[in-house]
C-alpha cells in the first residue's frame, strides 16, 4: 500500500470542488476532503472507494457529450462502455473514478482506431469522437503521436500527466 499526500491531495480535491456540477458531486468531494484530514494516511484504494459514487459518466454533462460525440454508445453489463459498437471500440469504466482517469481511457483505448482504422471514414468517425468528447483539436498526426506513445496503455502515468496537462504534446515529448 503507497500512502498518499494529504496536502497535494487536498489540493487537488478543492481544485475539483469549484468544477462540481451537482450538489450530491460537492458533498462527496466535501466528504473526501474531511476524511482526508482526519486520516492522512489513507491508502490509495480507499481513498477511490470514496470517490466512486460521485464520479459518473452518466451524469450531466459526461452523458450528453459521449451521446454527442459516439452517438451509437451503449454500456454492457460489465461496465464497459461501447463507443463504436461496428469496431468494437470500447472503453472499461470499472477504472474510471476520476474525470482525468476516464479521459486516459478514451485516449488508450479510441486512440488506435483514431490513428489506424481500416478505412478512413472510420478514422475520421473515432477522430472526431475523441475531439467532441475531450473538447479537443487533434489532427490525424497528433493522432498517430498520441498513438504510438500512450495508445493501448502502454504508459499509462505518462497519460495522465498529458491529460493533466490539458493535452500537451510537449509533455510526451519530453518523456519520449
Amino acid at each position: 500500500m503507497k500512502p498518499i499526500n494529504a496536502e497535494e491531495i487536498v489540493r487537488v480535491f478543492n481544485g475539483w470542488l469549484e468544477e462540481a456540477d451537482s450538489l450530491a458531486e460537492r458533498e462527496a468531494i466535501e466528504c473526501c476532503i474531511d476524511h482526508i484530514r482526519d486520516a492522512p494516511a489513507v491508502s490509495q484504494q480507499e481513498l477511490r472507494s470514496y470517490m466512486l459514487p460521485w464520479f459518473s459518466p452518466f451524469a450531466a454533462p459526461w452523458c450528453g457529450k459521449i451521446q454527442r460525440a459516439f452517438p451509437k454508445a451503449y454500456v454492457t453489463m460489465n461496465f464497459e462502455l461501447i463507443l463504436v459498437p461496428r469496431t468494437n471500440t470500447y472503453i472499461n469504466l470499472n477504472h474510471c473514478s476520476t474525470p482525468d482517469e476516464f479521459k486516459a481511457e478514451v485516449i488508450e483505448g479510441v486512440s488506435r482506431f483514431a490513428f489506424k482504422a481500416f478505412t478512413k471514414p472510420l478514422r475520421k468517425e473515432h477522430l472526431d469522437g475523441i475531439n467532441k468528447l475531450l473538447d479537443t483539436k487533434f489532427t490525424p498526426e497528433d493522432m498517430e503521436y498520441i498513438y504510438t506513445n500512450l495508445g493501448n496503455g502502454i504508459n499509462h502515468e505518462l497519460c495522465m500527466k498529458f491529460v493533466k496537462s490539458g493535452y500537451d504534446l510537449e509533455v510526451i515529448e519530453e518523456s519520449v
